[in-house]
């Protein structure tokens, strides 16, 4: 290759820096943004499991008064309408 043509293409290094700073500075910005986001997912995921556990022990809790029910209309004969079951349980 021409070494003239070599030479016209040779970046020098504080212009290669030049350059890239602007690319670091988004970097940066993305990464603190990215910081940001993950806080929150964690929060949400956190919420989600609140929510989930609440949930366990509602059915649990609901399972056992419908099982009570249950048992106290069959033990005096009482057949409930179908409106007032507890479905899925």
């Amino acid at each position: 290759m021409d070494e003239k043509f070599e030479l016209k293409n040779l970046v020098t290094k504080q212009e290669f820096n030049s350059a890239i700073d602007p690319l670091k500075e988004d970097v940066n910005t993305l990464k603190k943004d990215v910081a940001i986001l993950k806080k929150s997912v964690l929060n949400i995921e956190n919420k989600i499991n609140i929510y989930s556990d609440m949930y366990e022990v509602n059915k649990w809790n609901s399972e056992k008064l419908s099982n009570r029910v249950n048992k106290l209309e069959q033990h005096n004969g009482i057949k409930p309408p179908q409106e007032f079951l507890v479905s899925g349980i």
